[in-house]
């Protein structure tokens, strides 16, 4: 029996898309998928909510892929509220 997988490498997929709509400003996602490269599994994104947003990160239904509204750097922030979490201390 081999030993199972230890997930040491992976291969990352980002697909960005314009999203339009004339009544609308533009805006920009930008999905974001993960696996292991040796046995191909498909890593979860943990903490998400599941859904679509133009104002924060979503994912899919089964949580692997993980949608992100994004802007261009140099325009006006869009979106002013910004927040910056620190994790739990791990013992």
């Amino acid at each position: 029996m081999s030993e199972p997988c230890q997930h040491e490498n992976f291969e990352a997929v980002v697909t960005v898309h314009r999203v339009a709509d004339p009544d609308q400003p533009m805006h920009f996602m930008a999905d974001l998928s993960i696996r292991c490269a040796a046995c191909r599994q498909k890593f979860r994104f943990i903490g998400v909510d599941a859904g679509l947003s133009f104002e924060k990160p979503r994912v899919n239904v089964d949580g692997t892929e993980l949608n992100m509204p994004i802007e261009p750097e140099l325009v006006p922030m869009l979106h002013q509220r910004m927040r910056y979490d620190m994790p739990p201390v791990i013992p």
